[in-house]
Order: C-alpha cells, then sequence, then structure tokens
C-alpha cells in the first residue's frame, strides 16, 4: 500500500501542477484561434447586422415621415417643433421637412422655413422603393452624398435625408469600424461589401486597423474570460484532489486501526421464527458518528483498499467469534466484488485463510455492481474458493450485470433476491411476475433463497406462500453493532449462520 500511497502522492502533484498551468495553457491556445475564427466571421456579421439595421431605420423613417405629410398642414412654431423632436428621436436623420407644392420649404431650421426650393439640391441617383415614396442619392457637397427618403402627399414633397454616418457608428459590435457611400462617391470604388436598399447599393468600407483592434481586444476579453473559468475550474479540481488525497489516508488509516466496524442485520427463518443467519454490514465510526457506506465504500473500491477493509472485518469478526463462543459454528460471508474475485493475489489468500487458519466457516456475497470479464477464469477461481468450503452468493440478484443463464455455470449456491423486487408486493401498481419468475428459477435452479428488504407482514406471508422463508429486512431488525447483535443472538438459538457483507 505504500508503493500505492506514493504512486497516488506523486498523480496528484503532477495532476495539481497541471491544472495550476491550465489557465496559462489556455489563454496560449484559444487567444489564436479566436483572433482567427473572429476574423472569419466578424466582417460578415457586422454586414448582416448593418443590413438589419438599415432596413428598419428605413421603414421606421418612411413611416413617420408619411405620417408627418397628413398631420402637419401649416408650417407654423409649433410644427418646427414636432419636426425637431421626431429628428431627435431617429438618430439617423440628418435633414427632416417638406416642399409644398408652391415651392414653400419647412424644415426645424428657421433659416430655411417659408424659403422657396429652387432644385438646387442635385439628386445623382432615383429609385422607386414604395408605391408613393423614392429613395434618393443627393450630393450636398464636393464628395459627400446622403440617402434622401421622399413620399407625395397632394399638398406637398415630405422627405428625410439619413446621415450614413450615424447608421454606420449606430453598430453596437464597434461603431468606428466602417463606413457607408454611395455609389456616387469617390468612397464607393473601395468598398469590401454591399447592401441593397431598395434597387439602391449602399457601400460598406471596413477600416482595418479599428477592425483588427476590436478582434484584438475581444479575443483578449474572451481568452481572459475562459481562462479565468479554467483557473477557477482548476481551483475546485485540485482542491477535491487534495480532499479525496486526505479522505483516502483517512479512510487507510481507519481500516489498519478496525475503526470500520462490522454491522450485523439478522437474516431469519419466518418458518421457524428464528435467526437463520446475519449480513454483516461495514460501518466508519468517526467520533461516534456512523459514516455510510455509500460515503467510503466506492474510493476503497477505486483506490485499491477493499481488500485490506475485507481483511480487517475478517480480523474483527475472529476476535468478536473468540470472545463470544456462544455465538456459536457460525457461517461468516463477506461481501466480494467481481474485480476482487478476478484478482489471483485475493483468491490466494482468502482460500489460504479458509483451508488452513479455519478461524471461521465462510461465506462470499457477490456483488453486481460491475461485470465479470472473465468468465473462464471466474469459474475457475469460484470452484476453488468453494472446494475449500467457503459458500458462494449472489447478491442482489437481478439488479446488476449479472445474468441469470451463468448462475448455475458459476457455481452460486444462494441466490438473494433484492429488495426492489421485494418491494412490489402489496403495490396494486406493480406487478409481482419478475419477483415470481426469480422464485420460480431459484427453485429450478436448486438454489437456495434470501428475500432482502422485507417490511411488512404482508410480505413476510406473500413470501412464505411461495416457500421462500429466509428473510432479512426492517420487519425483523435494523443493522446491530456487535453488541447489540449478541444480544439478539442471545435471545434466540445458538446455531445460526451469520452472513457477512
Amino acid at each position: 500500500m505504500t508503493k500505492l500511497s506514493n504512486i497516488l502522492h506523486n498523480k496528484l502533484v503532477i495532476t495539481s501542477i497541471g491544472l495550476i498551468l491550465l489557465p496559462l495553457i489556455v489563454t496560449t491556445l484559444i487567444y489564436p484561434v479566436l483572433t482567427w475564427s473572429l476574423e472569419t466571421k466578424y466582417k460578415t456579421d457586422i454586414t448582416e447586422e448593418l443590413k438589419r439595421t438599415i432596413f428598419k431605420q428605413s421603414e421606421i423613417t418612411y413611416q413617420q415621415i408619411q405620417k408627418l405629410s397628413y398631420t402637419l398642414k401649416t408650417c407654423d412654431p409649433g410644427t418646427q417643433a414636432k419636426i425637431t423632436d421626431l429628428e431627435r428621436a431617429n438618430f439617423t436623420i440628418d435633414y427632416l421637412g417638406w416642399i409644398n407644392n408652391d415651392k414653400t420649404i419647412c424644415t426645424s431650421r428657421p433659416y430655411l422655413n417659408n424659403t422657396k426650393y429652387n432644385n438646387k439640391f442635385n439628386v445623382t441617383s432615383r429609385q422607386q422603393w414604395f408605391p408613393d415614396a423614392f429613395l434618393l442619392e443627393v450630393k450636398l457637397l464636393k464628395n459627400h452624398f446622403e440617402l434622401a427618403i421622399v413620399t407625395t402627399a397632394p399638398d406637398k414633397t415630405v422627405y428625410a435625408a439619413l446621415d450614413l454616418r450615424y447608421l454606420a457608428s449606430s453598430i453596437e459590435q464597434c461603431s468606428n469600424c466602417l463606413m457607408l457611400s454611395l455609389p456616387s462617391s469617390d468612397a464607393f470604388q473601395y468598398v469590401d461589401s454591399k447592401i441593397e436598399l431598395g434597387g439602391m447599393d449602399i457601400g460598406i468600407t471596413f477600416i482595418e486597423s479599428n477592425v483588427q483592434h476590436y478582434i484584438n481586444n475581444k479575443a483578449l476579453t474572451v481568452s481572459l474570460l475562459i481562462a479565468l473559468t479554467a483557473s477557477l475550474l482548476s481551483t475546485l479540481l485540485i482542491i477535491r484532489l487534495f480532499r479525496r488525497k486526505s479522505f483516502y489516508n483517512e479512510l487507510k488509516e481507519a481500516i489498519s486501526k478496525s475503526q470500520v466496524k462490522p454491522y450485523f442485520q439478522p437474516i431469519m427463518n419466518s418458518k421457524t421464527r428464528r435467526i437463520h443467519s446475519a449480513e454483516v454490514l461495514a460501518r466508519w465510526i468517526v467520533a461516534g458518528k456512523v459514516i455510510p457506506p455509500a460515503q467510503f465504500i466506492p474510493l476503497a473500491e477505486s483506490s485499491g483498499l477493499i481488500d485490506d477493509l475485507f481483511f480487517s472485518l475478517y480480523q474483527q469478526t475472529v476476535q468478536y467469534k473468540l470472545k463470544h463462543p456462544e455465538v456459536g459454528n457460525t457461517i461468516y460471508a463477506f461481501n466480494v466484488t467481481p474485480s476482487q474475485i478476478e484478482r489471483p493475489s485475493f483468491i490466494n489468500k482468502l482460500i489460504a485463510i479458509a483451508l488452513f487458519k479455519n478461524e471461521l466457516n465462510i461465506a462470499i456475497e457477490i456483488t453486481e455492481r460491475e461485470p465479470f470479464k472473465d468468465i473462464p477464469r471466474v469459474k475457475r477461481y469460484l470452484k476453488l474458493l468453494s472446494a475449500a468450503g467457503i459458500t458462494i452468493k449472489l447478491d442482489d440478484a437481478g439488479t446488476g450485470y449479472g445474468s441469470f443463464s451463468y448462475v448455475q455455470e458459476l457455481g452460486f449456491n444462494v441466490l438473494k433476491i433484492d429488495r426492489l423486487f421485494v418491494d412490489t408486493v402489496g403495490k396494486k401498481e406493480v406487478s409481482n411476475e419478475v419477483l415470481e419468475g426469480i422464485i420460480k428459477f431459484s427453485k429450478t435452479a436448486n438454489l437456495t433463497m434470501v428475500a432482502e428488504g422485507v417490511e411488512t407482514q404482508e410480505q413476510v406471508n406473500y413470501l412464505n406462500q411461495f416457500d421462500v422463508y429466509l428473510h432479512q429486512g426492517y420487519f425483523y431488525a435494523p443493522p446491530l453493532s456487535a453488541d447489540d447483535f449478541l444480544h439478539f443472538i442471545r435471545s434466540s438459538v445458538k446455531e445460526q449462520e451469520v452472513v457477512f457483507s
């Protein structure tokens, strides 16, 4: 076990170092991958987002000016205030107003109001958008073009000029990563992609330095978040590993000091009303409190302590018998796993104990928590155990990996019916067909049956009806400490079989 402990310690140290370095490794590996991934899809994502934004804002603007064309009649201060409010509410609008049929202009700009429109705006492109609306490309300055939406009413033409700079900066991912341009501008010849709105192209030119800066920052942020998450998980895992190592050491010490005690649960013969045997359960006592087997048996199995636990319980049982000879010539059966049965060192030691020390009558209950890996080897070993006088029992039959097809082949003497099937007795919504099938099979195979988990008189009566008389469960007694079990024995007959698990 010293060698195993050293191996576990070395593995723990190596694992801990690896987990500490994990965040750095993750950041180093993830950052370039994220950068490449963002570069690959960023521009596509931005284009799609921008397309949605332009379509949405254009339609909102169209609906606003369409409503404006029918609700506002005169160019008074109240009307000018409403136009100003609309411009402020719609961040993409640069200019908003209308031109009456007499060419009089009405806008939010006082210096233009009531002046005559003299066709000074240079419309370089015109596309029909809706039946009552057009998209215009308007040249305002030497190389400054704006997209205008125009709708007509009986008495006026309402327009809204959209500033492409505002549309470009509306992208939440990166507000300074691109420029928008219209076909007649000089910048349009350098566009990276285009968006079509109502037959008019809008060009997108990415500012590469800003794009790269944004991608690098985002990749670094994501990488750090992943690294921090990895660091947190690593810390928790290291703590868990050290706790497991500590728990392993505590369990190892507890086994060596016989602090894991045998508890006995009687198996009764319901026909004679006497003790037939008992199952002995491992209980770890710490500061007067009992640690449930589910908290330490899996660790004992996975760490290689299960054999030490087995033989510790065996030695304690020997001392129990020597101290209390009145328990009689009792059979003590210990739970073993399939992996133990396939381990030559365990089998050799167990046979030596049975043949040469002859301190106890031994039986073993093989659990079904895992499958047998080598059936021929198991068959050979079980024959040797049986020849040494050890009774072979199949525990929790029908609930695990075991198959009834090899029960007789492997030489089992006793079949324990799991409480899962016993619990079906007395429940109208559950069929007893499986339980009755197990009983029928056991009789055909000439196997002794023990029913586990018997808790009610109804279950006792039902099992007796099918000639299953060996019962174990809280109906008779819970698992008992050595002293309580001795008292239980003294109140019954002497010659009994004690079953260990």
